[in-house]
């Protein structure tokens, strides 16, 4: 259950979509390096707190996910972090689509949550659309041949 700074110093993305992750690795919260998380439809329900101090993410993909509520440091954290990456064009990227606690976001004071799916569940972030590189997950008439990037 070791998955931390130790065995992975220099992990900055990881992506383990549609793996099972009931419970993160006790040493996970030792990876200062991360940049981009994405646990799409993983089965997880709750955000360790100690993601609020992976200060340098730029992305977090929980969609599909079982997430039902946030603690209050991880509000507070995804508030910052969406608020210094305003007008920034390495912009701090959040999906949480898909999950329990998108719905009624209103009566729950939590507007600032990016509950709209991507166009295409394969595409794993807004931020790779139209940005002068095909990326071929977002290579799908739903995404616009990754607005324009790819050729039909």
């Amino acid at each position: 259950r070791h998955f931390g700074y130790d065995e992975f110093p220099n992990l900055a993305y990881l992506y383990m979509n549609h793996n099972i992750v009931a419970q993160f690795p006790d040493n996970f919260h030792t990876l200062n390096k991360l940049l981009k998380v994405s646990l799409a439809g993983s089965e997880i329900s709750a955000i360790p707190q100690y993601f609020s101090k992976f200060n340098q993410l730029q992305l977090i993909d929980f969609r599909n996910n079982n997430i039902s509520a946030l603690s209050s440091d991880i509000r507070v954290w995804l508030k910052a972090k969406i608020g210094e990456s305003q007008g920034n064009t390495k912009k701090f990227e959040q999906l949480f689509a898909n999950n329990p606690i998108c719905k009624n976001i209103a009566n729950k004071n939590l507007e600032f949550l990016d509950c709209a799916p991507v166009c295409s569940q394969f595409c794993y972030s807004r931020n790779a659309l139209g940005n002068n590189l095909c990326d071929f997950t977002c290579n799908s008439k739903a995404c616009e041949y990754d607005k324009g990037d790819c050729k039909k």
